[in-house]
């Protein structure tokens, strides 16, 4: 139906888990697998606009096509929103395998956490978006549950999270991040496919209204 309607975003309601989702994903998951358009899961009981939206980038593809649509979607041009980044720390868990010093470990994750802040800039400003805030945290646990927690953290109304598409076998798995958020994320999620379907417009104007 999608594809006869041409929509620019696609509104679903909230995840409702059944014991055939491990087999086959859950509703959502295959949708937004198959779309190739915006896809915004309404998981929170609905109050008012979108107030505070956290915005996930990982410096891909996915992330770049994520904000260059969020930029266009006139229902979150009131909306506080606020980059995160949840870099990597590798070697923190050997470090404190090998009984390294807290001080050490804290060196390093601040050394880590500086040239990730320097690369979250400089994707921001070549991306467009300048004038939003920037949360940078260390990744604890799997990225998608550990995005969640901090939507939840930050009291986010909406936590907007780019996907690759995939193809042929691979679209039987949702990425990841993409799919713990959607699942166990107690705010609204918009995902956004970095590849869209033919003819949809890359900063979509979409409206909504009560």
């Amino acid at each position: 139906v999608a594809d006869e309607v041409a929509p620019h975003l696609i509104l679903m309601g909230p995840h409702r888990w059944q014991f055939h989702d491990m087999f086959v994903g859950t509703k959502a998951e295959r949708i937004i697998q198959r779309a190739g358009r915006p896809v915004l899961v309404a998981n929170a009981v609905p109050a008012a606009d979108y107030e505070r939206t956290l915005l996930a980038i990982d410096f891909d593809e996915a992330s770049r096509s994520a904000i260059q649509s969020v930029k266009g979607m006139e229902f979150l041009r009131r909306s506080r929103m606020t980059a995160i980044h949840l870099f990597d720390t590798p070697a923190a868990g050997l470090m404190r395998r090998a009984m390294d010093g807290s001080d050490a470990i804290a060196e390093y994750t601040a050394h880590e956490a500086l040239n990730a802040g320097a690369r979250f800039g400089r994707f921001l400003s070549a991306a467009g978006l300048l004038r939003v805030e920037h949360l940078l945290r260390p990744q604890e646990g799997p990225p998608g549950r550990a995005l969640a927690l901090r939507a939840q953290l930050h009291d986010a109304d909406l936590v907007v999270v780019g996907t690759n598409q995939r193809t042929g076998v691979q679209r039987i798995v949702l990425g990841s991040v993409a799919k713990d958020v959607v699942t166990s994320a107690k705010c609204d999620v918009l995902v956004i496919p970095a590849v869209t379907n033919p003819g949809l417009p890359v900063r979509p104007n979409v409206r909504l209204s009560a």
